[in-house]
């Protein structure tokens, strides 16, 4: 029972404890093409212990805290992020609407995923979320969908 994606020729593989965990993680992680290569990371958790790459750590989450799932999609777009060669990944969101890209930038808090969620129910495609991987090709600047 593993997930493999491919993002940014990052190749993950996620084994999660539960049958639950993992038809969570296919669906957030959908938009991502599946890897076929040996993976870059290979990340499992068994209880409280938290494997990445053969290192563990204790991983005991205190009540209150965010749900194991919402951490871990946290760390691998984190990953993601830190090995997105070639490009350059700006804090915001992205959305597509009548064939333009348009990018959201603010502060924290400033409203970037409340308004690209807002576009999106008004019939806009969701790109990105938190960070936006930018790349010039040809003269002209594209985003690369990143819709965790």
């Amino acid at each position: 029972m593993a997930v493999e994606i491919q993002a940014c020729g990052l190749h993950l593989r996620i084994e999660p404890e539960d049958d639950s965990f993992e038809a969570e993680l296919q669906r957030l992680l959908a938009a991502f093409p599946p890897s076929r290569n040996r993976p870059d990371f290979t990340i499992r958790r068994n209880g409280t212990i938290l494997t990445i790459n053969g290192r563990t750590c204790d991983w005991d989450i205190p009540e209150g805290l965010p749900l194991f799932s919402d951490r871990i999609i946290y760390w691998i777009r984190e990953t993601i992020r830190r090995h997105a060669a070639g490009y350059i990944l700006l804090h915001g969101a992205c959305v597509m609407r009548e064939g333009r890209a348009w990018l959201l930038l603010g502060d924290r808090g400033a409203g970037k995923s409340t308004t690209a969620v807002r576009w999106c129910l008004d019939g806009a495609a969701a790109m990105c979320e938190h960070a936006v991987p930018l790349r010039v090709n040809d003269g002209r600047v594209c985003a690369l969908p990143f819709p965790l």
